[in-house]
Parts: C-alpha cells; structure tokens; sequence
C-alpha cells in the first residue's frame, strides 16, 4: 500500500515541477523582432477593429505588407519583472521604456516617441497610441504576442508575430 502511494507521488512529481503561473517575459520579449499584424477587439480576436478615422484601403496596406512596422525590446529580467527599452521601424519609427510583470501580466511604458512616416496613416498613429497606452501583454514563446490597451471604452489588441528575414 505505501508503495503504491509512494509510486503515485512520484508519478505526479513532474506534473507538480511543470506548474507556474508565471511567463518567462524574457524569452517572451528580448531577442526576437515583432512585425505588427492587426489591432482587434480584445481577446484575440484577428479581426481588424472597426476605428471610424481609419480606411479600409489603410488597412489593407498592413494586410497585404505594403506598410509593416517591427518591433524589438531590449531588458533585463529580475524575477517576475523585466524592463528596459523598445525600439520600432517600419512604417513609423518609434521607441521607449517599457516594463512587464510575467506573475500577473502587466505591460507598461513610458516616454513613448512615435513618429508614422506618412502623416496620413492612421493605422500608425493607432500603433503608437496602443504603445503609449499599454496595459497588459499575453505572449509565448511560439512566435505570438499581444499587447492590450484601452480606446474609448473598449479593450483592443495589438497583434504581433514573430519576425524572421524568412517570413
């Protein structure tokens, strides 16, 4: 009986090592190049928003990669929490701090600085306003990542994949 026990403990044992209700933010943020796929309603929905002053022809632009924005951050991890710079270009050039709680998901930043290349692109300008207001993140290390913030009422997302020179 006390072996079966014991047998089942130790069974359990790498389910119990497995758990953790807290992300690697690093492995999550530094290294990798983030190219911008969409913003949507929260969730992850991949759905484009529907922003009044944005055209359809402007997001289509982002759709098919006409215009592209890519993002890298750069930070040092201390326990659940990581901070450091981010740094973005394509489409717009942009930059700042940034900070993240992998424990409870937070993503702040602070002195963002968006500069779109066209005046016109509002899709840009929507960018740098999700940017400047930043609230959470979700990610994993399989290439996705989304970065919440609030407009208007209404939670969105900003859509990230990964980035490589291959895709």
């Amino acid at each position: 009986m006390k072996k079966n026990i014991l047998f089942a403990l130790l069974c359990m044992l790498p389910l119990l090592i497995g758990c953790s209700s807290s992300d690697d933010v690093s492995d999550i943020f530094v290294g990798k190049t983030w190219r911008f796929n969409y913003i949507a309603k929260g969730g992850k929905n991949t759905t484009w928003y529907n922003f009044a002053d944005v055209t359809q022809d402007n997001i289509q632009q982002y759709t098919n990669r006409t215009k592209t924005f890519t993002v890298s951050f750069s930070g040092l991890q201390s326990g659940d929490l990581i901070s450091g710079t981010f740094s973005g270009s394509g489409s717009l050039s942009a930059g700042g701090k940034w900070s993240a709680n992998g424990h409870s998901g937070t993503f702040t930043t602070s002195e963002v600085w968006g500069d779109p290349n066209d005046t016109n692109d509002m899709v840009a300008q929507k960018i740098v306003y999700g940017l400047t207001n930043a609230k959470s993140y979700a990610g994993d290390t399989n290439g996705n990542l989304f970065i919440y913030f609030d407009y208007e009422g209404t939670t969105l997302l900003m859509g990230f994949s990964q980035y490589t020179s291959n895709n």
